[in-house]
């Protein structure tokens, strides 16, 4: 089985305060190392201003998202944005949605046709206010993690969680219970 690659471009820093974060997110970062490549992209976060207001805000935040993907020619991989109005899965749901949509699955990036993007999922996390409608509409899946609101940074360490859990699942590991 070839290594899958996921790509996570993320809006915003993970700050010193963030420690126990980077040390979660490590952890899952070995852990899924035997199937998963996982990159990290951080692109920088904008404040709301009283002359900028959060609508510009967002819209700056996608058209940098907007210009890495282009430039880094990721439009044949399945993108994933995260939205709190997305779809939710179950564990076992979003094993399924990831089996199908990696390559070798029922629905692989680029239809199947045999060329491998550079990365095979793209994972977009917003900033602070969330992603603006453009990223949202072009994203093959926009995923909820949950009905409850978590701070931008905490996403990072659930989604490398869910992606290991996902892989357990899909490989018949003890891990999800």
């Amino acid at each position: 089985m070839s290594q899958y690659r996921i790509s996570i471009v993320a809006v915003g820093k993970l700050k010193q305060a963030h420690r126990y974060l980077q040390t979660g997110i490590a952890h899952y970062e070995k852990l899924l190392s035997r199937r998963l490549t996982v990159t990290w992209v951080e692109l920088p976060e904008e404040c709301p201003t009283a002359t900028v207001p959060v609508a510009q805000v967002k819209a700056r935040e996608a058209a940098s998202i907007l210009r890495f993907i282009n430039k880094h020619q990721m439009e044949d991989c399945r993108v994933v944005a995260l939205s709190e109005q997305g779809k939710t899965f179950d564990s076992e749901g979003f094993a399924a949605w990831l089996q199908a949509n990696l390559p070798g699955g029922a629905n692989p990036p680029n239809g199947g046709s045999g060329k491998r993007a550079t990365t095979d999922m793209l994972c977009i996390v917003g900033g602070a206010y969330g992603l603006a409608p453009e990223i949202l509409e072009q994203a093959d899946l926009v995923w909820s993690l949950s009905e409850l609101t978590f701070p931008h940074q905490l996403v990072r360490l659930i989604i490398l969680e869910q992606l290991y859990r996902a892989l357990s699942i899909i490989h018949h590991e003890p891990y999800h219970k």
